[in-house]
């Protein structure tokens, strides 16, 4: 039902789009929303200049430290026009992208950093199912040596579909699937490749000296924050705070919660409290002063949005309540 009626929106937006009434649209929704920030994860170049045009034509872009004392010290109740841009996890290759783009359009964006996975130049198990998809045609070798034969392409999305979201929604901690997606890509002959692991210290402390880019935690080890205890939850603020303060001379304010759902969130948010003077989330919604700043949402984004998507999930945003 949800995929029909964004089908239907689709087509109503073509016809919005040619006859310019879309123009029209997004001044009223730039107008009257309530100031947003916008989560990248896996970018490429030309889709990330489209829909940063689309952005900086209809909306001012701040960074997020000025949106959040706007919105949370200064208590500005007629924020609207505002928006800001994070990236989460930031692999080698998207990151370069992002940063040269952003340059490039004199944007700001703050990025969150696995500090551990940046230490040791590691790789997401996320990112590798990702990439391991991309190259297996039509067998797919289990952890345990079975070869699964796909029909077809619909036939391998599905079963990614659902092998992600087996690892993403389970109780099995970050490590164990770490273990686990490592015994796959062993199974299948996959390696990861150099561009792919996340930054080190070596170009944070590069694009630190920009005064467009922010650096700050997105956590020690990307854990599951649920299946934490207070002593883990410590430590992996705490941890991955102390590194990017050794290493960047940029405040350590701000924590960019794992995964970024309500369930995998649980109530760390007060842990980090104790560290950081705001924590974002995954959850879909806008920024308003009376929402707890230690569970802040934002809207993703993603290479396929393009301008329809891109206007639908900031209408929502505004409608979802947090």
């Amino acid at each position: 039902m949800r995929s029909i009626l964004i089908f239907i929106f689709k087509l109503f937006w073509w016809f919005f789009e040619s006859s310019r009434i879309s123009f029209f649209l997004w001044k009223v929704l730039a107008k009257y929303s309530s100031p947003i920030v916008i989560c990248y994860h896996r970018i490429s170049e030309e889709k990330l200049i489209k829909q940063l045009d689309i952005l900086k034509c209809h909306f001012s872009v701040n960074d997020v430290n000025s949106l959040l004392d706007n919105v949370f010290v200064k208590k500005k109740t007629t924020v609207s026009n505002q928006i800001s841009i994070t990236m989460d996890d930031c692999y080698k290759n998207d990151f370069l992208i992002a940063v040269k783009v952003f340059n490039n359009r004199n944007t700001p964006c703050t990025f969150f950093i696995p500090t551990e996975y940046s230490e040791y130049n590691n790789v997401l198990w996320a990112k590798k199912i990702i990439f391991l998809f991309k190259l297996i045609k039509n067998i797919y070798v289990d952890k345990d040596g079975n070869e699964i034969h796909f029909k077809d392409k619909n036939d391998k999305k599905t079963f990614f579909e659902k092998l992600m979201n087996f690892y993403l929604w389970n109780d099995m901690q970050t490590n164990e699937v770490e273990d686990e997606v490592n015994l796959i890509c062993i199974k299948n002959n996959f390696k990861i490749l150099d561009d792919n692991i996340i930054i080190g210290l070596d170009l944070i402390k590069k694009y630190s000296k920009n005064k467009l880019f922010n650096f700050q935690s997105h956590s020690k080890s990307h854990p599951k924050l649920v299946l934490c205890n207070n002593d883990q939850l410590i430590d992996e603020f705490k941890s991955s705070k102390e590194f990017l303060q050794n290493h960047v001379k940029i405040p350590q304010n701000i924590i960019c919660y794992p995964y970024g759902s309500k369930w995998h969130i649980a109530d760390s948010y007060k842990n980090a409290e104790e560290f950081y003077d705001y924590g974002f989330s995954l959850e879909l919604g806008s920024l308003k002063n009376v929402q707890n700043k230690m569970m802040i949402p934002r809207v993703p984004f993603y290479e396929k949005d393009d301008s329809a998507s891109i206007f639908l999930k900031i209408f929502m945003s505004q409608l979802k309540s947090n």
